[in-house]
């Protein structure tokens, strides 16, 4: 058995309620006051005033029907690196302006976009966060159902709803499973839109399993279930002993997918925490043979670093097989050999096929009508085919435009680019199974503690498996750091 590096330490933010309003206290300890806000806005109307509907989660905001001024500044806020906020400037007028409200319209005011990039996702979401006690935020931002949860406690996000109905055809312009995470907080309302999508793949080194090698191990094919793929595993190791046959890179998503795929229960819609029953104990136990006894795997956080750098390994200790995201294709390729890309294993018969939807979507902050109906011509443009096709190409997300996934010149060129065995062929595979798999995507409910419950399931495995809590102990730790997550609500 070879030696697994130990666990890193994971920061989990944690949750608090006051009676006047939501505390939310960050790993650096400090806090965050989501008060509902009560501001006037220059169209007359304010956050918590009888003058517009607050509800208990979000804002139902309301559509202007024409604009009132000659100019409007869209503050947007994302994960984007320079490439990819290229790719909205690029089709911006003068690099700022959205097309059509650049002042070459007669009637149209110019509405200007302002675009920043802050670090990653939690980054981002600390940063929104931070500034909704003083109206700081921005007008649109990248999002998870998980960020959302947070920000309605303040009922700062704007309902999406009465834009979309004001749009005809739009709702049904969006893939349908891309589309029902905007309203995955149980009261039926629209938060967010999808922007670009990813999702898992299992990764594999194409000359090996096509190897005489392989052949005489037994090894046939590409597991497609969680019983082929120990069993495969074996077989590997029979031929490569100093080799870890898998490499998984989310811990968190291991666990919520083969809770989706097994039913043996994660979080459900009424905001509770399903997962520290019986048959997820089970699973541990069983990922724990394979880990500890067995060696079949390791994943990010044992391993000490993504497990695509074992996939690409030129030494011995490497892996054939590696988990992971669509959105970071370009790290499974390898100069040494051909990378296929296929589902992840599924449980098989009397199973769900499932596997895991991610990627931003976008929500939008309630800034009052006009400065509204501004940000919604953003978020048109954000789903507009051109940027739509743009942002997969250089991104390896796929698109949310049903348009733009169907399009012809688009599917030609991944379709083309997947024969290579470039980088460029690595990124079309990934895209192409992320369009094939699409019918298996889920996500779950997202609620005040369910970002806690995702960090928490991880932790689980990465307790156990690096000997550091019982079964028992792990999922007790786990339930508890949930529920203190859940009473800020």
């Amino acid at each position: 058995m070879k030696k697994k590096l130990g666990l890193a330490i994971l920061s989990v933010a944690m949750l608090s309620v006051t009676s006047c309003g939501t505390q939310i206290n960050n790993a650096k300890g400090s806090t965050w006051d989501l008060k509902p806000l009560t501001e006037k806005y220059e169209d007359g109307t304010s956050s918590g005033s009888s003058t517009v509907e607050l509800e208990k989660n979000g804002r139902n905001a309301k559509v202007a029907s024409s604009f009132t001024e000659k100019s409007y500044t869209v503050t947007f806020q994302s994960t984007m690196g320079h490439e990819l906020q290229k790719v909205i400037t690029d089709r911006l007028v003068d690099g700022k302006y959205l097309p059509g409200f650049d002042g070459s319209v007669s009637g149209s005011p110019r509405i200007e976009v302002k675009l920043t990039t802050v670090g990653n996702y939690d980054a981002l979401r600390e940063s929104v966060i931070t500034n909704i006690p003083t109206g700081g935020q921005p007008d649109l931002a990248f999002c998870y159902p998980d960020h959302i949860a947070l920000y309605n406690q303040a009922g700062v996000v704007a309902h999406l709803d009465n834009f979309i109905e004001s749009e005809e055809g739009f709702a049904s312009s969006i893939a349908s499973n891309f589309y029902v995470e905007g309203a995955a907080f149980g009261d039926g309302h629209m938060y967010s839109l999808p922007f670009a999508k990813s999702t898992e793949a299992l990764y594999y080194n194409v000359d090996f399993f096509n190897s005489d090698e392989a052949k005489n191990a037994g090894i046939t094919k590409v597991p497609t279930t969680w019983d082929e793929m120990w069993d495969t595993c074996g077989k590997i190791l029979s031929i490569k002993p100093n080799s870890i046959p898998l490499g998984i890179d989310s811990e968190s998503n291991l666990f919520i997918e083969l809770a989706k795929q097994y039913g043996f229960g994660y979080t459900n819609t009424e905001g509770k925490f399903d997962f520290n029953n019986e048959s997820a104990k089970t699973m541990i136990q069983g990922l724990a043979n394979q880990y500890l006894t067995n060696g079949y795997f390791t994943t990010q956080t044992l391993y000490g670093s993504y497990t695509s750098s074992l996939f690409s390994s030129k030494t011995d200790e490497k892996c054939y097989m590696c988990i992971g995201s669509t959105g970071g294709a370009q790290y499974q390729y390898s100069a040494d050999f051909e990378t296929g890309v296929t589902l992840i294993p599924q449980a098989g018969e009397g199973g769900t096929n499932a596997v895991i939807s991610q990627g931003p979507s976008v929500c939008m902050f309630e800034k009052g009508e006009q400065q509204n109906k501004a940000t919604w011509e953003l978020i048109k443009f954000l789903l507009s085919k051109d940027v739509q096709i743009a942002y997969a190409q250089q991104s390896g997300y796929i698109p949310a435009l049903k348009a733009a996934q169907e399009d012809t010149a688009y599917v030609s060129k991944i379709d083309a680019d997947a024969k290579l065995k470039t980088k460029a062929g690595v990124i079309a595979k990934a895209q192409k199974q992320s369009l094939a798999q699409m019918p298996y995507y889920f996500v779950s409910p997202a609620f005040v503690g369910s970002s806690t419950a995702r960090t928490e399931v991880g932790s689980i495995i990465t307790k156990v498996l690096g000997n550091q809590r019982t079964i028992d102990q792990a999922f007790e730790e786990a339930i508890a750091e949930c529920e203190y997550a859940a009473r800020a609500e």
